[in-house]
């Protein structure tokens, strides 16, 4: 659902705006998960806790930020 969303945008003007985006998703599913939909298996969430994915969306928010100001 990240990604899905992000591909829609696109290009973000800053990082700013790309946490807002993923915070704002993340509410909506953390939303769904209290209502008893389970999103993420025990263990995919806490892999996913444990990853690298917070890093990886700052050097992808980097990037199209220089691809912006080109």
């Amino acid at each position: 659902e990240l990604k899905r969303r992000s591909q829609v945008i696109g290009i973000f003007p800053n990082e700013e705006s790309l946490i807002r985006l993923m915070g704002s998703v993340l509410i909506e599913q953390n939303s769904l998960s209290q209502s008893g939909k389970v999103i993420f298996k025990k263990e995919s969430y806490e892999a996913l806790l444990t990853s690298d994915v917070q890093e990886k969306l700052l050097v992808i928010a980097k990037e199209q930020a220089t691809m912006l100001a080109a």
